[in-house]
């Protein structure tokens, strides 16, 4: 229960910081601090990106949707159930690779978008619906990944990763490697502001 105590003070207090400005451009298509909505296959995440510097950017989020049993045979097994949810918290810095090059010439990096190298460390809860017949278990998942962002002149972002990364099951310090691939959308819900 500590912690967990510890993993929600850390998460609220970068949910809390608001971000360095950056020098090199005056565009659009500078990073800039913005609130999403990602629908992936790992479910819904309400997400805070706060721009650290010029090239480095820490998303922050919370979400529900799928959990994971017991690690067996040394394998990852997610589970999904729409009434017996899992609660999501994670931390994904990102540094952005050869930004300025990718600024002059790429159409579609509005809104952040680009390609990174990423590291998250997420946290998935066991169950808190009513139904436990699922097992599901608290695990902290870790990874490393290549990603990218992608998003036009609308509010609308397509990204994903590729990746591997390290889980372990809090309840009894089990722990595998597993391939950390993930695609999905996402809405912007704050404004630009200049």
């Amino acid at each position: 229960m500590r912690k967990l105590f510890y993993i929600l003070t850390i998460f609220l207090i970068i949910q809390g910081h608001d971000g360095c400005a950056q020098t090199y451009f005056d565009d659009d298509k500078l990073l800039k601090n913005q609130t999403r909505l990602d629908f992936t296959g790992q479910g819904v995440l309400l997400v805070r990106e706060l721009v650290l510097g010029e090239i480095l950017v820490v998303d922050t989020g919370i979400g529900l949707g799928g959990g994971y049993t017991d690690l067996k045979n040394d394998v990852l097994n997610p589970f999904w159930s729409l009434l017996n949810p899992a609660l999501s918290l994670y931390i994904n810095p990102k540094y952005y690779f050869y930004r300025r090059k990718v600024i002059k010439t790429c159409e579609l990096c509005y809104k952040n978008g680009g390609a990174y190298l990423g590291g998250r460390l997420r946290f998935v809860s066991g169950p808190y619906g009513e139904l436990h017949f699922t097992d599901l278990r608290s695990i902290l998942l870790s990874n490393v990944h290549l990603g990218f962002q992608m998003g036009g002149s609308s509010n609308v972002l397509f990204r994903g990763h590729l990746g591997f990364g390290y889980a372990v099951t809090l309840h009894n310090g089990t722990g595998t490697l597993y391939p950390s691939v993930d695609v999905g959308i996402s809405r912007i819900l704050n404004f630009w502001r200049k």
